[in-house]
């Protein structure tokens, strides 16, 4: 252990060392023997601190810092003691910032920012050879962040605007669905979130509906129509049997088909072909003749390839009308070539390559119950054979001038040059839809002539159709219809509005629904209306119904799914129908 002395003075050094001091003789008569110098009387340790204006300091030996003589925080540095033995002073910031930067420069941009040294080294940390990617880098972290950010930004708007127009697309594998229960607990999540659902998975093409009282009825072209790589092995009851199909529902969720004995058209009128198959129960021989055999390039076909009904009660009375569109009869054509302007082998009922559809034209029938029977007119309303025929019937009742209008489709991609719908080969032809005006019971067209409300452009692929209107409680016109090919994937349902009946009709800029859209396939061919409205036809909450395709073993058919939809300004947006 070390003790603590205190040092000696410049006086005590001498004397230990035997040298005279300035203070006693010895060292006087010493002092006085060096030549040249001056003598002066010796002055005091504490005089001498005096004379410079200074404190006296003691100073100590240096000792061990462990020594118990002085508490640690009391024992000296070394450099107090020893000024010769400082320690090294560290860097000046401004040195220490140059030294990094001359260390980084030596690093590209890369590996400045997404590199890690390799070595623990210091003095290799900005070796560039020394150096490798790492995930953990500020470089890489901040551009995965950035990444993160992009993509939620991205699915954050494209959700937005999904759930801005009511779409959704969480079916499953791109069927609707698939065809259970929607109500079903067992079925995906996004089938109880969905603005549709579906209402028959049967094959229902065309729906239009009506609401009566507590009834929902839906009506829907022949079950034999457009069904795709048709299973012929598949078992079917009353298949194509009937012209018109129809169900029934208490609360439009769930419906139920009714049989062929139901047929609320059980006949159409006589301007049509009556079918080529018996009606139920009785037997029939098609007409031998040459004509009549050429409508039928395929073994016979039921009934009369009648589609898309449309159905309206009529304010003045109470009663029912249904309109319709079925094949013209060629017996009764009085001129063969006016009647089809084709050569007749082209002509078909199915959707083989290179044929047409049998044209067709447009009719009403009248019945005092929506269930019908329905009794046909014998006169057609419209039956523009020159054009390619007339389709999609769609019923119009103007509540402030109480008058009847039809809106229908000119068939003109039925005198296309082939492809898609036979009418994507150049030059494309028109496919109108147009506007007339009823007489005041809705069963025959006043002199007006028609009005062109909307026809096909290039987006709209081979032809526009399947057209409805409604009106807003706004007074905003909402024309509904379909593009594309309805055989398919780019069938579609678009919507275009007006201030005016007539027009002009300005297209909305995204179809209402489209192929993917809740896992549904070319969704179109849409029925609307109206349920709990005042006597005005205003208030109240919009029904639609419309078709998708549905793979089923019978083949691809075209199912009725349902839904709700509201009118916001000229926006149509798809709402959920409450359980």
């Amino acid at each position: 252990m070390f003790g603590l002395t205190l040092a000696r003075s410049p006086v005590e050094r001498r004397q230990s060392r035997g040298r005279p001091t300035t203070g006693t003789a010895e060292g006087k008569g010493a002092m006085g023997a060096r030549k040249g110098m001056r003598q002066e009387p010796p002055l005091s340790l504490a005089a001498q601190y005096q004379h410079h204006d200074v404190a006296p300091q003691t100073q100590y030996t240096p000792i061990s810092p462990i020594s118990p003589a002085l508490p640690p925080q009391q024992t000296p540095r070394l450099s107090t003691v020893f000024p010769w033995r400082r320690s090294p002073e560290p860097p000046s910031p401004e040195l220490q910032h140059e030294q990094a930067m001359e260390d980084t420069s030596r690093l590209t941009f890369f590996q400045k920012h997404f590199t890690k040294p390799t070595a623990s080294d210091p003095e290799k940390r900005y070796d560039p050879q020394g150096r490798k990617l790492s995930i953990i880098s500020h470089g890489v972290l901040i551009a995965i962040t950035a990444m993160l950010l992009f993509l939620l930004a991205i699915a954050g708007a494209a959700v937005g605007a999904t759930r801005r127009h009511g779409h959704s697309n969480d079916g499953p594998k791109g069927t609707p669905f698939g065809p259970q229960d929607p109500n079903d607990t067992d079925s995906p999540d996004g089938a109880h979130h969905a603005p549709v659902r579906v209402a028959l998975i049967d094959n229902f093409p065309d729906p239009t509906i009506l609401h009566i009282n507590d009834t929902w009825y839906a009506y829907a072209t022949t079950s034999s129509a457009g069904i795709l790589n048709r299973n012929d092995s598949y078992p079917r009851t009353d298949f194509g049997a009937s012209n018109v199909q129809i169900a029934t529902s208490t609360n439009f969720i769930k419906w139920t088909l009714l049989d062929v004995a139901h047929d609320p058209l059980p006949k159409v009128g006589m301007w049509a072909l009556q079918g080529n198959a018996a009606p139920p129960g009785q037997t029939f021989t098609p007409p031998k003749s040459a004509i009549e055999e050429a409508a039928s390039l395929e073994p016979p076909k039921p009934r009369a390839y009648t589609w898309a009904p449309s159905v309206i009660q009529r304010p003045s009375d109470g009663k029912y009308i249904l309109y319709y569109s079925s094949v013209r009869n060629r017996l009764e054509a009085s001129n063969l070539e006016y009647a089809f302007p084709l050569p007749l082998e082209v002509y078909n009922a199915t959707s083989v390559p290179g044929h047409h559809p049998a044209p067709h034209c447009i009719g009403a029938a009248v019945s005092s119950s929506p269930l019908g029977p329905f009794q046909p007119q014998s006169a057609t309303l419209a039956c523009p054979l020159d054009k390619g025929g007339a389709i999609d019937p769609a019923a119009y009742f103007e509540e402030a001038t109480q008058e009847h209008y039809l809106l229908y489709k000119v068939d003109g991609n039925n005198m296309g040059h082939g492809g898609s719908c036979g009418n994507t080969n150049a030059p494309i032809i028109s496919t109108p839809i147009l506007l007339q005006r009823l007489g005041p019971e809705g069963l025959k067209a006043t002199s007006d002539p028609p009005v062109e409300l909307l026809t096909n452009d290039a987006s709209d692929g081979p032809l526009v159709e399947a057209p409805l209107l409604i009106r807003s409680d706004e007074g905003i016109y909402f024309l509904f219809f379909s593009s594309g090919c309805t055989r398919a994937k780019t069938y579609d349902l678009k919507y275009a509005t007006a201030t005016n009946i007539t027009g002009p009709y300005e297209r909305a800029d995204r179809a209402l629904l489209k192929t993917g859209d809740y896992g549904l396939e070319a969704p179109g061919s849409v029925g609307i209306t109206k349920a709990g409205a005042g006597s005005d036809g205003k208030g109240g909450e919009w029904r639609m119904a419309f078709q998708a395709r549905v793979w089923m073993e019978e083949g691809g058919v075209r199912g009725m799914f349902s839904g709700g939809l509201e009118l916001q300004g000229r926006e149509a947006v798809l709402v959920r129908v409450k359980d």
